[in-house]
């Protein structure tokens, strides 16, 4: 911004509007509010790359977890498949199917669920009549997924997968069933339907891993249900973000993550304290430099003041040492022009004391000569400027 100059008045003061001109402090604040958005942007940056990092590991470690629980119920899973297995290669088990006592199928199916480690209940469940027959009776107190499930191991001659039943009802429970054949491994006698409580499932933490949450899902072909026995969270609708399926069983374990945004207030309050904290000692610093720059400053300019007194006073001309190079070359600049006028008035001087007293042989003053480099050297006589005077003056007798 620009203001008209005005000349000054007779007594040297300026006449108009005085300008306000940049200083060191408006440097300062300058280089603060162009450091600001800079900073701001580094940060955001930052900020960024955080919080995706952060997501990563968070899926990762989700993932890791998943993984965990998967392998640990798909060894329980195996345990059990494993005891049912050889439950059904009893020979007595396979007489007590071929007699068709409902007693003794009782009093077998009390004497199995002792031996297969967390049984709720288990259930024989003979080969239907060859002619086909209704359902049997044994058959009456399962569900429709546990008749279902029979009907798969007999088909199938092979123990079935882990499954729950009564998915979100009261009762619900795991099931597995395995096939009784008979000796020459051709012939299905029965089957052994055994029931498992939910808490063979491994514990899962409560939401997850951090920003995530798990849950147990049974995929039956194309459906999907989430198991949660307990009731305490509704599950997502949306799809997962990934599952793991678990071995020996129609389980998975699903995640859905919730992925930190750059607007959660707890990355934003990180972000802006770390954002003033650092911008506080960017001020400090430079508050610093400023103070050392302003006393060096300070110093030179008290060297040229005295540098100026000298020239006024016909003193020698002392050198001063500058702290700053911009004020170094200043001082070599104007030395020489002090040196000359400190000359200059030195001649005005000798001048006027040779006019007021003209019979005393001018004395040299005190101090150093007039050849003194630090006085400068005195310029020869010009016309007219005291020549003619200093001859009438100083003539000698005829």
């Amino acid at each position: 911004m620009s203001q008209d100059w005005s000349p000054p008045d007779q007594g040297g003061n300026e006449t108009g509007p005085r300008v306000a001109l940049p200083g060191l402090h408006q440097f300062w604040i300058n280089c603060l509010l162009g450091l600001a958005p800079l900073i701001l942007l580094v940060f955001m940056v930052g900020l960024y790359f955080w919080v995706e990092r952060e997501n990563s590991y968070a899926a990762m470690q989700a993932r890791n977890y998943s993984e965990l629980v998967a392998q640990e119920l798909g060894k329980r899973a195996s345990r059990v498949q494993e005891d049912l297995r050889r439950v059904i290669r009893d020979p007595a088990l396979r007489q007590i199917l071929r007699a068709g006592d409902p007693q003794a199928r009782i009093s077998e199916e009390q004497r199995l669920a002792g031996r297969i480690p967390m049984a709720l209940r288990v259930r024989l469940v003979p080969s239907e009549p060859a002619g086909g027959a209704g359902a049997e009776p044994a058959t009456l107190d399962l569900s429709m997924a546990g008749k279902d499930l029979v009907h798969r191991a007999r088909q199938e001659r092979a123990t079935t997968p882990l499954e729950a039943h009564l998915v979100g009802q009261d009762g619900m429970h795991l099931a597995v069933a395995a096939p009784v054949l008979d000796e020459n491994q051709e012939g299905v006698l029965g089957v052994v339907h055994v029931a498992l409580p939910m808490a063979l499932l491994p514990f899962l933490q409560d939401g997850g891993p951090k920003w995530g949450q798990l849950q147990f899902q049974q995929l039956v072909e194309i459906e999907v249900a989430t198991l949660d026995d307990k009731a305490q969270s509704s599950a997502p609708a949306m799809v997962p973000s990934f599952w793991v399926n678990v071995p020996g069983t129609s389980l998975r374990v699903a995640a859905w993550m919730t992925p930190e945004s750059l607007l959660s207030p707890k990355p934003l309050f990180i972000a802006l304290g770390s954002y003033l904290l650092v911008m506080g000692l960017i001020a400090f610093v430079l508050r610093l430099l400023l103070n050392r720059l302003e006393q060096a400053l300070a110093a030179d300019f008290a060297g040229l003041r005295a540098m100026i007194e000298d020239a006024a006073n016909t003193w020698p001309i002392r050198k001063i040492q500058s702290r700053l190079e911009e004020t170094r070359s200043l001082m070599e600049a104007i030395r020489p022009l002090l040196i000359s006028l400190a000359a200059v008035r030195r001649r005005s001087a000798q001048f006027g004391s040779r006019r007021q007293d003209e019979s005393p042989p001018l004395m040299p003053l005190a101090g150093p000569g007039p050849d003194d480099l630090e006085l400068g050297e005195v310029m020869p006589d010009r016309p007219g400027l005291g020549g003619e005077s200093d001859k009438a003056g100083s003539g000698k007798p005829t």
